[in-house]
């Protein structure tokens, strides 16, 4: 094959490609070989052109006895090949110029017909750039994902970065009403800072900052990335070519704040919005005296990122401090409140205890969590207490009982509710405890005190219980992201409002021991038509209720039914319809002492051949024993809806 033949085969090829006898000498190479040297100020092409011996040019390159030097190693492998020890050498090398930094492959190959060795350089820069740039934002990652003040995460991150990408001055701006000042800053001058460090206009020359903080991104603008970044590679920029227009009407004095970055000598500068939700909450600022130190869009693309983060970082950490804040202040409720609160394992060890609680089951200044309550209490009241936490983790629903324990020599009184509390994955991890020394108001009960003591013993449960609701409510907001779950803890608070709002009419009546049952039902359902009613169903509520005074034992578990049928028919009576009726009539025979009550919708029913009795439901359950507990037959159908009709004895 001729040598023209040659030359021309190897200009096809992309790489620096040079052609070797077996003794090193260059005995050819392409035109990418050439054009490299001229770049590289070398157009005369001194040790490598024809003739030269690229062996020893590179020998001759070893200026160290370093054994690890790139030249030796080069040289090492080259020579292996030549002398038929290997058919191929790689070597990945730097080769950085003035004005950017370059890393190279130098592939040596023995060609196996030939008495030749091809050597070709192949420019990797981007990958090794791409990696480098991964390598950074990956520590980046992990700095903004460290768990210490965010203040000086963001000085941590900006020196990893200024060093990093060689920049000469960084910082962040956060957004004060309409300004910019620095929250942090390494680099700038103290001139450039008194001239810079607010933004707010000072003339009409508007400047970078000021333009990257708009909300509303100028598309039109072409130093703005598509994310609204602004990126400023060239000095001529500043010294001439404003990205605003220029008034005609500027005066010695007025100030410009280009003069202040071309005093400064600058001549790259990158302003990168930080954005929450897409609202520009800082400015992420890099100024360079170098020129396009910007200009390669995956430097732009990371900066863009880390900007990114910063703007969550800032949002997790201001979150953290609220909620830290928000805990502080429970932890006070939680401690000094005069009610008796504790979270129970379900064998019965404390957890938590407030002072109240320590007080009352703790020797003095004794700690009772780490304490089982086999060692707190008598053995046969121990046994009741932790049969009562199983039961309520078996229910998963609230449970209020009264206890007389010997205190001091003392016989006192106590109204506890216990509730179940859950993990993030929707399982039951502990029971909360909440209870009231209600000696006092027993002691007046039994004397038969005046009407308003005993109806401020219902003030106090519809308290207690109005405390439940808000605990299962602020448990509900944790598991936002569980809907079933949070649906759970929605219908335990809806229980325990029926209870309440027994107590609030019975603490708002004239008599002490009963409640007026038509107000107390209409507004039970309203509360649950509130809850679960929706604007995209039109349902509608037809009341009729008998004006009766009815004892307290039996209006509780009476509420707590209406409550479950009712919410029953709006969840599940009327799925793919639009509207649909809901009937509730309470009726009082006097003839018959009885009293008849019938919960009716015309939704879509329950399965034909659906077995009532064989239901398992929590809430059919709880159905089934409120009735039971009301001593009432119940009577289900199943024509044109669900029908729910109940007769249950006067006391």
């Amino acid at each position: 094959m001729s040598d023209i033949s040659v030359n021309n085969i190897l200009d096809t090829f992309d790489h620096n490609i040079v052609l070797l006898d077996m003794k090193g000498t260059i005995v050819d190479y392409n035109n990418k070989w050439k054009k490299f040297a001229v770049e590289n100020d070398n157009p005369s092409l001194i040790n490598s052109d024809i003739g030269s011996n690229y062996l020893e040019v590179t020998k001759r390159a070893i200026i160290d006895e370093d054994e690890n030097s790139t030249a030796k190693r080069a040289y090492l492998g080259i020579k292996d090949v030549l002398e038929g020890i290997k058919d191929r050498f790689d070597l990945e090398y730097p080769c950085h110029s003035p004005d950017e930094k370059r890393w190279f492959i130098m592939h040596a190959r023995k060609v196996s017909a030939h008495d030749r060795v091809v050597i070709y350089h192949e420019n990797v820069s981007k990958r090794k750039k791409a990696e480098q740039y991964r390598n950074l934002y990956s520590k980046i990652l992990s700095i903004l994902n460290e768990s210490s003040d965010y203040d000086k995460i963001i000085a941590r991150v900006c020196l990893k970065l200024k060093n990093k990408l060689e920049v000469n001055a960084i910082g962040i701006r956060l957004k004060e009403n309409t300004d910019y000042p620095f929250f942090y800053q390494n680099g700038f001058s103290k001139r450039f800072l008194d001239f810079e460090d607010s933004i707010i206009v000072k003339s009409e020359k508007q400047f970078f900052c000021a333009i990257v903080g708009e909300q509303e991104r100028d598309s039109s603008n072409h130093f703005l990335t598509e994310y609204g970044s602004l990126i400023v590679n060239d000095p001529a920029v500043l010294n001439g070519n404003t990205i605003e227009s220029e008034t005609e009407t500027e005066t010695e004095t007025e100030y410009d704040p280009r003069m202040i970055s071309i005093q400064e000598g600058y001549s790259s500068i990158a302003m990168i919005p930080i954005k929450i939700e897409n609202n520009i909450i800082g400015i992420f600022q890099l100024n360079g005296y170098k020129n396009n130190l910007f200009n390669d869009t995956n430097i732009v693309d990371l900066l863009e990122d880390i900007a990114s983060n910063i703007g969550h970082t800032i949002k997790r950490k201001e979150t953290e401090a609220e909620l830290k804040k928000a805990l502080l202040r429970l932890q006070s409720f939680f401690e000094y409140s005069p009610l008796l609160i504790g979270e129970l394992t379900p064998d019965g060890t404390y957890e938590r205890a407030n002072r109240a609680l320590n007080t009352l089951l703790g020797s003095k200044n004794a700690d009772i969590v780490g304490s089982n309550l086999d060692e707190l209490l008598d053995s046969e009241i121990a046994r009741i207490y932790k049969s009562r936490l199983s039961k309520t983790k078996e229910k998963g629903d609230p449970l209020v009982v009264e206890d007389t324990l010997t205190v001091d020599g003392e016989e006192k009184v106590f109204r506890t509710v216990l509730f179940p509390l859950y993990d993030e994955n929707n399982k039951i991890i502990s029971i909360g405890s909440i209870g009231e020394d209600i000696t006092d108001l027993k002691r007046l009960e039994e004397l038969e005190k005046s009407n308003l003591i005993v109806q401020e013993i219902h003030h106090r449960v519809k308290n207690n219980l109005q405390v439940i609701i808000s605990l299962l409510n602020m448990q509900a907001r944790l598991f936002s992201y569980d809907p079933q779950f949070k649906n759970a803890l929605v219908e335990s608070q809806n229980r325990i409002r029926s209870m309440a709002l027994a107590h609030e009419k019975l603490y708002k009546a004239d008599s002490i021991a009963h409640v007026e049952i038509s107000s107390y039902i209409s507004d039970l359902v309203d509360y649950v038509t509130r809850i679960y009613g929706t604007p995209d169903k039109k349902i509608s509520l037809h009341k009729s209720i008998d004006k009766v005074h009815m004892d307290m034992d039996l209006v509780v578990p009476l509420g707590l039914l209406i409550n479950e049928i009712v919410t029953n028919s709006y969840k599940h009576a009327f799925v793919g319809r639009e509207q649909g009726n809901i009937s509730i009539s309470f009726e009082s025979h006097e003839n018959e002492n009885a009293n008849v009550l019938v919960v009716k919708d015309d939704g879509i029913g329950m399965p034909d051949d659906l077995d009532v009795d064989e239901l398992s439901s929590v809430g059919y359950r709880i159905i089934k024993i409120l009735s039971q507990q009301l001593s009432a037959t119940m009577d289900v159908s199943n024509s044109n809806g669900t029908c729910y009709k109940l007769v249950f004895e006067k006391l």
